[in-house]
């Protein structure tokens, strides 16, 4: 019998910028966990770490179609700031979620 055909993907490029300096990101593409990354932005010191922005970067295959997404920043004794975001993946396309978290801990986010 044939192969079945591989069901229609397409690449998220997940840009994750920081003023906070440490916490966890995770992104929920549907049901589906698809990043989960802690994050720890510190210079080193010789007698303290010093707080910095960062970035994290990552690529995930998605499903071709609807995009529905949600955004989880957690860090250790605040809330947990969540958004979430609707868009669409083509078959064989590239899309980039855009997530920012200022110094505050507001979280944003966008897909282009």
């Amino acid at each position: 019998p044939p192969a079945a055909p591989a069901a229609a993907r397409g690449t998220l490029r997940i840009d994750f910028f920081s003023e906070l300096p440490e916490g966890v990101l995770t992104v929920y593409a549907g049901p589906e966990q698809i990043y989960q990354q802690p994050f720890s932005f510190f210079d080193k010191g010789l007698f303290r770490d010093t707080p910095k922005p960062g970035r994290l970067e990552a690529e995930r295959g998605v499903p071709a179609g609807p995009l529905d997404l949600r955004i989880y920043l957690y860090r250790q004794h605040k809330d947990t700031r969540i958004v979430q975001l609707k868009g669409d993946m083509p078959a064989g396309g590239n899309r980039i979620l855009r997530i920012r978290a200022n110094s505050a801990g507001k979280l944003e986010a966008a897909i282009e």
